[in-house]
């Protein structure tokens, strides 16, 4: 039950005390015990430090001040991440439109719907950012650099890059692991299953086009196979 002595002092507090979501804190600590301290977390990444007055009965100190959320070379390699993931769907994209070039629709269709995972990767990685109150810098993406020779040169250049993606992940993970940052592991953890699902298909595509990819009525089949994929979304939420 609130006194007569802690009514007056709300109503000094109200009268004092600022405005916006800090008001409640401040007005909480109105009633804090001679010299103690409280911290509180707020959801704009700020620590509050609301300080009781030395008599008990004086306005209280409300202390705010920002909380880094990520080690810095975390972040630093989840926005170039970023930017290999849309570098990525570039690639994937220019593979795509070589197979619709040469009448492969089929392998075109694929490509493309990896094209759509790349972006999902990307915008997976800008939201876990910006839920972690990161700033996200977007840079200029690279022009595919990969050179074409024939179909089969695709997917072997396909199956390169995604070994080499999965070389990036496991670097931010080991940075992660490094400073402890259990959050940041915990959502990689989706990025090294969903990377071993990836070498395992681009391995599976090469491996299927060296049986079949010389006989033109299996290259028909195959390619009919290919053409059957559609596009999922990520199975992992935020």
């Amino acid at each position: 039950m609130v006194s007569g002595k802690q009514k007056l002092l709300q109503r000094s507090c109200l009268a004092k005390s600022p405005r916006g979501p800090l008001a409640l804190l401040y007005n909480f600590g109105c009633f804090l015990s001679m010299n103690t301290k409280i911290s509180i977390f707020t959801e704009q990444n700020q620590k509050c430090i609301i300080e009781g007055g030395k008599s008990g009965q004086e306005i209280v100190k409300v202390q705010k001040e920002d909380i880094e959320m990520l080690d810095k070379k975390v972040v630093e390699l989840l926005n170039q991440q970023v930017n290999k993931e849309f570098y990525s769907a570039y690639l994937y994209l220019d593979f795509s439109n070589y197979y619709y070039d040469e009448g492969l629709d089929g392998f075109g269709n694929w490509y493309r719907i990896q094209v759509q995972e790349e972006r999902d990767h990307a915008m997976l990685m800008l939201q876990y950012l910006q839920n972690n109150g990161e700033k996200v810098v977007l840079e200029a993406i690279d022009k595919p650099s990969v050179e074409i020779t024939d179909a089969k040169s695709v997917l072997e250049a396909g199956l390169k890059h995604e070994q080499y993606v999965t070389e990036l992940i496991h670097t931010i993970y080991e940075a992660a692991h490094s400073v402890k940052d259990f959050r940041t592991m915990q959502f990689l953890d989706w990025f090294v299953k969903e990377q071993g699902e990836e070498e395992n298909n681009a391995e599976t595509l090469v491996k299927k086009f060296e049986l079949f990819g010389d006989d033109p009525k299996s290259l028909y089949m195959l390619d009919n196979e290919l053409g059957a994929r559609v596009y999922s979304a990520p199975s992992l939420v935020l």
